[in-house]
């Protein structure tokens, strides 16, 4: 048995970007987002700043909006917010992504969310941050990313026998 580095060409990947839009201070109340965010699906994310602390803001919850439009899901949060503001200011950003090599179904919405939860662990808990996602993938993170790597491919290699 042996490793296998996925960096060929011909290897399967899902080749995604990600533009994350410009982050939106939540001052209470509803969240009021751009138009596309009421018009699609996507992911999105809340990130805190310190006041206190200088230095990248941290991730709070990575999050998808499937089957309804981004704006309506992120507004769904609204009871938890409060709780998540209490050690500093909360922005939210979202992304409608981008698949070059293929479709935006609700399973890769999934798989892209679940790998991003996995990798960059918010501290809000969540189940996906335990288990590794399924499907294989290269992402492009664009725009207001935070602490998001700008590329990730994942997995790096597999197991051969």
């Amino acid at each position: 048995m042996g490793i296998r580095f996925l960096d060929k060409i011909g290897d399967e990947y899902w080749v995604v970007d990600l533009k994350w839009a410009p982050p939106i201070k939540w001052t209470g109340g509803k969240i009021d987002l751009e138009d596309e965010a009421w018009e699609n699906s996507g992911l999105y994310r809340f990130d805190r700043a310190y006041p206190s602390r200088k230095g990248p803001r941290e991730l709070i919850y990575i999050g998808i909006a499937c089957k309804q439009d981004i704006a309506t899901r992120v507004n769904q949060h609204r009871w938890e917010l409060p709780k998540w503001e209490r050690r500093g200011d909360l922005w939210i950003s979202y992304t409608i992504p981008e698949v070059k090599n293929g479709n935006c179904t609700p399973m890769r919405y999934g798989e892209i969310e679940h790998l991003l939860t996995y990798l960059f662990k918010p501290k809000e808990p969540r189940q996906k941050k335990k288990s590794a996602p399924k499907g294989s993938y290269r992402i492009t993170n664009l725009g207001y990313r935070g602490i998001l790597s700008k590329k990730i491919s994942y997995p790096v290699a597999e197991m051969i026998k």
